[in-house]
């Protein structure tokens, strides 16, 4: 895990190290990048490195949370109140910033995207309106939200990047309306219950 304190001097060097390894990854792939290789790029010693992250990928940890932050940030000032507006925005946010999530589908490391979505997902959920729902699917509900949205990024990854946004969430649409019509309505409380029996 990365220990970067809210401080200027550790985020500025958090910063050129991010920068360091996107310049690496112009000339080599991940695995193959060392620590020396960005300090080379950068001129942070080892001992920073080592101060703010405990291996490569943390780097990868860190860029990921920075984004949703931003996503975060884009959604106050975008007004997001709803669930299907916060879904847009967070399918636009990634497919401008599709290289990232490359890099940690190249590395199978998907385990990196889905611990920063479950991070931050109820600070994006605080953006739209709340979901009348129980306190103990609190979990069930951000962890299946949390592996449908790396899955859908994944496949639209590998199919070239085809679709829009917009084309996505249709297609979400249309699967939740047959996962829906083909169980009947499901009451989340009740079904719940009747599951675990």
């Amino acid at each position: 895990m990365y220990h970067i304190k809210e401080d200027k001097r550790c985020l500025t060097s958090a910063q050129l190290i991010t920068e360091g390894l996107s310049d690496c990854l112009m000339e080599k792939d991940f695995n193959k990048i060392t620590v020396t290789d960005i300090q080379r790029k950068t001129g942070v010693s080892r001992a920073t490195f080592y101060r703010l992250f405990d291996d490569m990928s943390d780097i990868l940890a860190f860029q990921c949370d920075q984004c949703f932050d931003q996503i975060y940030q884009t959604c106050l000032k975008n007004g997001v109140v709803s669930i299907p507006m916060l879904l847009n925005e967070f399918l636009l946010f990634w497919m401008e910033h599709i290289q990232l999530l490359e890099i940690i589908m190249k590395i199978n490391r998907s385990d990196i995207f889905f611990s920063c979505h479950m991070r931050h997902f109820e600070q994006l959920r605080q953006c739209a309106s709340k979901l009348e729902e129980q306190d103990y699917l609190d979990e069930y509900y951000v962890a299946i939200s949390s592996g449908m949205m790396i899955s859908v990024l994944v496949t639209w990854l590998k199919r070239g990047k085809q679709e829009t946004a917009e084309e996505i969430r249709g297609i979400l649409r249309i699967f939740l309306k047959s996962l829906l019509n083909h169980h009947g309505k499901f009451d989340i409380s009740k079904d719940f219950f009747a599951l675990r029996e």
